[in-house]
């Protein structure tokens, strides 16, 4: 199998730096899912506002319900961000990989 593979830093694989690779003999692509990390990103950010919401209900005093609230919020706000920046890097990876692709006159994939 020969590939076309976009690294995260040059000659390196450490540190999970393979990004994606092209099949030179079908044109075909291999990288993470955008789909995935955007649903992880809406996921956190409904929950970074919803859990905190029930909380107050659950939780008798008022000042540790705050505590509760805060902490869930930057907990989750925190996932959303990271999830929201992967998906962002996922999508110009995929995007680079394409016009790699088109470069190289690789035919794509056939679809069904």
């Amino acid at each position: 199998m020969t590939v076309i593979a976009l690294l995260e830093s040059k000659d390196t694989f450490d540190n999970n730096g393979l990004l994606g690779w092209i099949d030179c003999k079908d044109g075909s692509i291999a990288c993470e899912s955008f789909i995935k990390h955007a649903a992880w990103c809406m996921t956190s950010a409904y929950f970074a506002v919803m859990f905190p919401i029930q909380g107050y209900s659950i939780i008798a005093s008022p000042a540790a319900a705050d505590f509760v609230a805060l902490f869930i919020a930057v907990m989750f706000g925190a996932f959303s961000m990271i999830s929201l920046y992967s998906a962002a890097k996922v999508f110009i990876v995929k995007k680079a990989l394409i016009k790699v692709r088109n470069a190289c006159n690789l035919a794509p994939p056939p679809t069904a």
